[in-house]
């Protein structure tokens, strides 16, 4: 039996996670409105979304009313260190900030994902150590992926600590 899992971050309406099955969007689309989820983020570029059978998910999404954005970055890479990308990030804590619950997915929900999730969650306040203990928590191992996925945490922790 199929079953679709959110991992939430304790204290933060944040989850992060795989990309929806597309054999099984009933069951993904139960899930996030139990889970009372109002934004699905996807760090897939649209070509990843077509392989892999989801290329409809903003559409499917928006039948039941989930707000749906994206936010292309290359499997197994960092973000690009530039103000679009913090103020994607700053978007997204904004939403929080309102009240709303988001999703993050890319493809496994551990690399992409949880590179913007720790980057939100210190966005909010958390130090980048704490957001990624958060993370590890929610998803069970250390997360993200990759080494410079690590380091791009930290190095928007500093870019923070200096805009302030």
């Amino acid at each position: 039996m199929f079953s679709f899992k959110l991992y939430w971050i304790a204290n933060y309406p944040l989850a992060i996670g795989p990309c929806p099955t597309p054999y099984a969007w009933d069951e993904v689309l139960q899930a996030l409105q139990a889970e009372q989820v109002n934004l699905v983020v996807s760090f897939q570029d649209e070509l990843e979304a077509k392989q892999i059978g989801i290329a409809d998910e903003a559409q499917r999404l928006a039948s039941v009313g989930i707000e749906f954005w994206r936010y292309p970055i290359a499997d197994h890479r960092t973000p690009p260190f530039t103000s679009d990308t913090f103020n994607f990030i700053d978007a997204i804590a904004q939403k929080l900030d309102e009240g709303q619950r988001a999703y993050l997915h890319c493809f496994a929900g551990i690399g992409r994902s949880a590179t913007i999730a720790a980057a939100v969650l210190i966005r909010r306040g958390a130090s980048a150590k704490q957001a990624l203990r958060a993370l590890a928590q929610a998803r069970g191992f250390p997360v993200p992926e990759t080494s410079a996925q690590y380091e791009w945490v930290y190095d928007y922790e500093t870019y923070r600590q200096n805009k302030s």
